[in-house]
């Protein structure tokens, strides 16, 4: 399996414009070798289909964080905005990844405990550019929802076993009225420019509160959270 070929830019690409986000001043600052160097060669030998690049697959999971999206919004996402397209590398004529790419990607890196490292990495040369301030720190959670379908709930008079989940690791949660099958991310971001900077993932059934310790850095002069964490000393 060979690396697909990205970021060939066409006609097209030369007449369409965004303005410039903090992701194109991102892109520009951060030196990816280290990067790649974690991430390591990861196309097999041998014939078979293109397979996507590791540095582009990394770009777009940073945007899933930076932005609290699903797998399966991210692709939405990634097909359709020019800002995000531009930071993880396509062209407008690039073929970009499905969720399904994307969530296997995450399951690898995650096996070979690369997350932790990659995150690390690219927090470490933003502090060294001062793109972190630690004026303070914005504690926040939100759900994903699960690709498996929830639970099927029994109908009246039901007898025996409810058929479960394929997804046998998520779980429900609720915020106000809504209920969500799935996981939940609990983001650490710095308050000036809203990088992300500590990340925990849970399955949806976890209050905020509980994994809100570890979204603080120690080095920022205040933590903020809206009141689903008033009741964390």
């Amino acid at each position: 399996m060979v690396d697909r070929v990205l970021g060939q830019l066409s006609l097209a690409d030369g007449f369409a414009a965004s303005d410039e986000t903090i992701f194109d001043l991102i892109a520009k600052e951060l030196d990816w070798a280290p990067i790649r160097t974690l991430l390591g060669h990861r196309s097999g030998p041998g014939s078979g289909n293109t397979s996507y690049p590791a540095e582009p697959l990394v770009r777009c999971l940073l945007l899933g964080v930076w932005h609290g999206l699903s797998d399966p919004a991210l692709e939405a996402q990634i097909r359709d905005r020019l800002s995000f397209r531009r930071f993880a590398g396509f062209s407008l004529s690039d073929r970009t990844p499905d969720h399904s790419t994307l969530w296997r990607f995450r399951e690898e890196l995650t096996r070979e405990r690369l997350i932790d490292k990659i995150f690390e990495e690219i927090n470490r040369q933003l502090e060294a550019k001062g793109l972190i301030v630690k004026r303070g720190t914005l504690v926040d959670a939100t759900f994903l929802q699960a690709r498996g379908r929830p639970p099927k709930q029994p109908k009246k008079g039901h007898q025996g076993p409810i058929k479960p989940s394929s997804d046998k690791d998520a779980r429900w949660g609720k915020k106000g009225k809504k209920s969500t099958f799935g996981y939940k991310m609990h983001i650490g971001a710095d308050q000036a420019h809203t990088i992300i900077r500590r990340v925990e993932v849970s399955d949806a059934s976890l209050t905020d509160t509980e994994p809100a310790d570890q979204l603080i850095c120690g080095d920022e002069k205040a933590a903020y959270g809206d009141q689903a964490y008033y009741t964390h000393a």
